[in-house]
């Protein structure tokens, strides 16, 4: 029965909504990836870059 909806559903689609929403998916999904992936770096980085802040300030305390 559901598959029978889907199948009517389908049907009735028109062709530039069936084309047009598998690409807008795609490029949703590609700049969602791009962007979690930019922000996760940049906290990496700021980390790494605390944790060298760290290590010159030690060095410096002790010589």
């Amino acid at each position: 029965m559901l598959k029978r909806i889907l199948n009517q559903t389908i049907h009735k689609m028109p062709l530039r909504t069936t084309l047009i929403v598998p690409f807008v998916l795609q490029i949703a999904i590609a700049v969602g990836l791009v962007s979690y992936l930019s922000y996760r770096n940049s906290q990496l980085i700021i980390l790494a870059e605390n944790y060298q802040f760290d290590k010159i300030l030690q060095l410096l305390n002790f010589s």
